[in-house]
C-alpha cells in the first residue's frame, strides 16, 4: 500500500537495464503523484444474425508515472526536459523542440507499517516541463510524466519488464 511519497529518483538508462540513479528528488506539490499501472481494453465483436457478442483483449496503455516537483535546481533541467543550461552565466533555456529523454526513475513510498514500496521504470519516456503561478502563495513546479518503455539492450535484446516493485524495509 502506497500512502504518500518519499523521494523519486531519476538517472541514465543502463544497457537494456535499469541505470544508476544519479538525481533524488523530495519536494512534490501534495496530491499531485499519480501512479497507473497498465491498462488494457476489450473490444467486443458482434455476430451476424446473434445477438451475443466475443470479447476479446486489445492492446493496452503502458504503465505511467507523474507528479509535480518542486525545488529542482535549474541547472538539474535539462536531464528532464532536454534543454540545456550555461553554466557560465546560470541560465536555462527549454528545448526549441521536441526532444526525446529516456530515463531510469524509481518512486519510493514513505513507510507503512514498516516496508516501503519502490516502483521502477528502467527505461521511460520522461515529458517534463515548468509551470505555475507566479504570485506570492504559489510556486512554480517541475511537471514531469515518465511512460514504462520496454528496455532494449544495444544487441537488440528486449528486457522482461517495463517496470518492477519491490517491498523494502
Amino acid at each position: 500500500m502506497i500512502r504518500g511519497i518519499e523521494k523519486i529518483e531519476f538517472g541514465l538508462p543502463g544497457d537494456g537495464v535499469a541505470g544508476d540513479l544519479t538525481e533524488e528528488f523530495t519536494k512534490f506539490k501534495v496530491s499531485s503523484m499519480v501512479f497507473k499501472d497498465p491498462k488494457y481494453g476489450t473490444e467486443n465483436i458482434p455476430a451476424e444474425n446473434d445477438p451475443n457478442f466475443l470479447t476479446v483483449g486489445t492492446d493496452g496503455e503502458p504503465s505511467t508515472v507523474g507528479g509535480e516537483l518542486y525545488e529542482v535546481p535549474i541547472n538539474k533541467l535539462p536531464m528532464l526536459t532536454g534543454g540545456t543550461y550555461d553554466s557560465d552565466n546560470g541560465g536555462y533555456a527549454p528545448p526549441s523542440s521536441a526532444t526525446d529523454v529516456y530515463l531510469t526513475v524509481k518512486v519510493t513510498s514513505v513507510a507503512t507499517r514498516g516496508k516501503k514500496m519502490e516502483i521502477t521504470f528502467p527505461f521511460a519516456k520522461i515529458t517534463a516541463w515548468r509551470e505555475g503561478t507566479m504570485t506570492a502563495n504559489e510556486l512554480v513546479t517541475l511537471h514531469f510524466e515518465a511512460v514504462a518503455n520496454t528496455p532494449v539492450s544495444s544487441e537488440g535484446e528486449k528486457g522482461k519488464l517495463s517496470i518492477t516493485r519491490e517491498i523494502s524495509a
